[in-house]
């Protein structure tokens, strides 16, 4: 029977992923830690995703599915999928990746024993298309999010710091997570649990694998829409050049320009003689 108040939402958003989308759900309804519910969000799939959805449903009552009448992409299909969200705290997962038996028990002890810490976030595995280990992926600590997406694919966050902070930011495709994230970071303390509790998908025809340069471009994008923030946070001005070489080699060759002027006028409080010399250096023509 579905429990009005779940420990845990999961929301599963999906589009045309028939071929690995039972191994993923098969992955959350396996958790050791049973109390959650899993929002299932297809976003007009033309393919059997939603079936296979429907029929977990019908099995399962921690089971929801959710279908958009038209495509809508990511970060909307999440925004759907957590309005109808009752957990106390939130997390999603891909259609394509998996869970660890002892994922959400593990982030759900974090977050029960340290009320301080907004969001949790684990070590994972990559896989290949058929589910073969290829490496470990040990994340790095969160003092390095002002760089480079630490989070990375599996976390837990409380459903009041995304209260306070808001819905994703549907103009951040491709980099809706990593934009959330740093809003957390602005607004809670976050933790790195050091264990393997997800198996990440690599393959061919993933966001991932087939959006690589709107990717690096939407970083770019996210980091200025940070850029305030990230300056204050940063500690040395080897970090600054780090981020503003970051940036600019991300950037849409129309963009550095602009970018640049907005780096050099929210560095302010770096007033080194070698500031604008070495930061042109860094951004090469801009």
């Amino acid at each position: 029977m579905e429990k009005e108040t779940p420990k845990v939402t999961i929301v599963l958003p999906t589009y045309n992923g028939q071929k690995y989308i039972r191994e993923s759900i098969e992955s959350v309804l396996a958790q050791s830690m049973e109390d959650f519910e899993l929002i299932i969000v297809d976003d007009c799939s033309n393919d059997d995703t939603n079936a296979i959805a429907a029929e977990y449903a019908q099995r399962d009552g921690r089971v929801r599915v959710i279908r958009n009448e038209i495509n809508r992409k990511l970060p909307a299909s999440l925004n759907r999928g957590f309005e109808e969200a009752k957990g106390e705290y939130l997390t999603w997962t891909s259609d394509d990746n998996l869970y660890e038996k002892n994922a959400l028990e593990e982030m759900c002890r974090v977050l029960n024993a340290e009320p301080e810490v907004g969001l949790v976030y684990c070590d994972y595995n990559e896989i290949d298309e058929n589910g073969q280990i290829i490496c470990e992926i040990r994340t790095s600590d969160v003092n390095k999010l002002c760089y480079v997406n630490c989070v990375g694919a599996c976390f837990l966050y409380r459903s009041s710091v995304a209260a306070q902070i808001g819905k994703y930011d549907e103009n951040m495709f491709l980099s809706e997570d990593y934009d959330y994230w740093l809003r957390i970071y602005k607004a809670s303390n976050i933790k790195h649990l050091p264990m393997l509790l997800y198996r990440y998908r690599v393959h061919g025809k993933s966001l991932t694998a087939t959006r690589q340069e709107l990717i690096r471009n939407q970083t770019a994008k996210l980091w200025m829409k940070h850029i305030n923030f990230l300056v204050k946070k940063v500690e040395t001005e080897e970090d600054l050049y780090f981020l503003c070489d970051a940036i600019l080699k991300n950037a849409r060759e129309e963009d550095k320009k602009l970018y640049y002027k907005e780096i050099c006028r929210n560095s302010r409080k770096y007033q080194w003689k070698t500031f604008k010399r070495k930061v042109r250096r860094v951004l090469g023509k801009a």
